[in-house]
């Protein structure tokens, strides 16, 4: 594991980068759930949030293996 102080700048932003298209993904389809009327399909799933925080940790994690094995010396547990 990483702390945020030891993650370089530039894996800084691809993080906070991939949390913020997943937080307007969920703004925009809430968004759009609650323009319907009550009695309408849902616009999406618990799998679907699911899915995509699978998604964004999947991202953050191949950013530490990279920061791994690219002889990055900050702490991983």
């Amino acid at each position: 594991m990483f702390f945020p102080d030891e993650i370089p700048p530039e894996t800084k932003e691809k993080i906070i980068e991939e949390c913020n298209k997943a937080e307007k993904w969920l703004r925009d389809k809430r968004q759009h759930q609650d323009a319907l009327p009550k009695c309408a399909d849902p616009v999406f799933w618990s799998r679907d949030i699911d899915s995509r925080t699978r998604e964004l940790n999947f991202s953050v994690h191949l950013m530490q293996l990279v920061l791994s094995n690219s002889g990055y010396h900050g702490a991983i547990a």
